[in-house]
């Protein structure tokens, strides 16, 4: 090697030593490991109200006291709770949802994997008032409330569904009625569901309604109770419900069995019972809406006629052999008391025939022309029958 050489020998190599510190001054410092985040959660199916217990641990152990938010994995700008963790980097916290969320625990801009809690909407429900032709009411709360929504309730008889309704919540309480028809065991199930919550059903214990006896001049106790309610509210003339079957009683169950194209009898059978859960409905022959009276003279029964519906119906005996004329007419005398021949708190609607009481009044037609109302109903019908009002008669 000739001396030139040696000479530039000791420069190539201070170039290299430049150039490898060049390389370390520039070279960036070693990004900082990710802390793993894990996250359960216990129990992950609630009903509304209750509490999970989130609880999980953050490794490498940041220091102690470092705060964990929990975060709605879908949404987690903000937290919905936090913890802190112990020395071990453990942390643990309870936590109300109010509806079905994903939670995920963060720390910085680290994050677990996200946990799945249900939520299902604390649903009560009650059933009360279960009796023969009574009114059954189903309620109970709904939590959070809920409102403008409402609870599917469904009455069941045995297994067959005796009627269903969607119940409004309002402040968080729901109410259903149902009237109860037949003898059975009835129970009730409400059930709600939407968007952010599973799905709720709550049911009832059973309760029975026994078969009722057959019912005649000697009876009394509920079932008279029940029938004479039946009977109002079906718009028989009958004294309010007090279990004592009397007369009034056995004139209102001729007039119903006669409605119905029953036998005429004034006593009550398994058959009346079964018609009276589904009976016929009658019609009046005018929808006038002012108040009149019409006397069917086939059925052999009166009706009051309100507002163009049938409102009383009371049992009735016209003339025989054709003696009560079909045709509109009026009222145009009245006698309060007893008339010169007997009649008891007569309305004259047609000559000398009038809407009057008797002491016999037959299951069919049997009077003068007249049409005969039992005595206890008398006063009644005169007190509505105002001179001038319509009195409709036809077959």
């Amino acid at each position: 090697m000739d001396g030139a050489a040696r000479a530039r020998r000791p420069w190539r190599g201070a170039g290299v030593a430049v150039a490898v510190g060049l390389v370390v001054a520039l070279a960036p410092a070693s990004p900082a490991a990710a802390a793993s985040i894990s996250l359960s959660a216990a129990p992950t199916s609630l009903t509304f109200g209750e509490a999970a217990s989130l609880s999980g641990s953050v490794a490498p152990a940041p220091p102690s006291g470092t705060t964990v938010e929990i975060v709605d994995a879908d949404a987690p700008a903000s937290a919905l709770t936090s913890a802190t963790t112990d020395a071990g980097g453990s942390f643990s916290v309870a936590f109300t949802p109010q509806r079905n969320v994903r939670v995920a625990a963060r720390v910085g801009p680290d994050q677990s994997a996200p946990v799945l809690l249900l939520v299902r909407p604390k649903l009560t429900v009650g059933l009360n008032g279960v009796t023969l032709f009574g009114t059954a009411v189903v309620s109970g709360r709904l939590g959070p409330d809920h409102p403008g929504a409402s609870v599917n309730v469904t009455l069941l008889r045995g297994d067959k569904v005796a009627g269903r309704v969607d119940a409004p919540v309002e402040a968080g309480e729901y109410a259903a009625e149902f009237t109860i028809l037949r003898a059975g065991r009835y129970r009730a199930v409400a059930s709600f569901g939407d968007a952010d919550h599973e799905p709720a059903e709550e049911t009832t214990d059973a309760k029975r309604v026994g078969t009722p006896p057959p019912l005649g001049a000697s009876s009394n106790g509920r079932w008279v109770s029940a029938l004479e309610q039946r009977l109002r509210d079906l718009h028989y003339l009958v004294p309010r419900p007090n279990q004592g079957f009397d007369h009034r009683t056995a004139d209102a169950v001729l007039a119903f069995h006669k409605v119905n194209g029953m036998r005429r009898v004034g006593s009550v059978s398994r058959a009346t019972w079964k018609r009276l859960a589904n009976p016929r409905t009658p019609r009046p022959r005018s929808k006038s809406e002012k108040v009149h009276i019409e006397i069917n003279q086939s059925k052999q029964v009166l009706y009051v006629v309100r507002n163009g519906e049938v409102d009383e119906i009371v049992h009735t005996s016209t003339g025989a052999g054709g003696a009560t004329r079909d045709g509109v007419f009026s009222v145009h005398r009245k006698i309060a008391g007893f008339s010169p021949n007997r009649l008891y708190y007569p309305s004259y609607f047609d000559g000398l025939r009038a809407v009057h009481g008797w002491p016999d009044v037959p299951p069919t037609n049997a009077s003068h022309g007249c049409a005969r109302v039992p005595y206890w109903t008398a006063k009644h019908m005169f007190s509505i029958m105002g001179y001038g009002m319509e009195v409709r008669v036809y077959h």
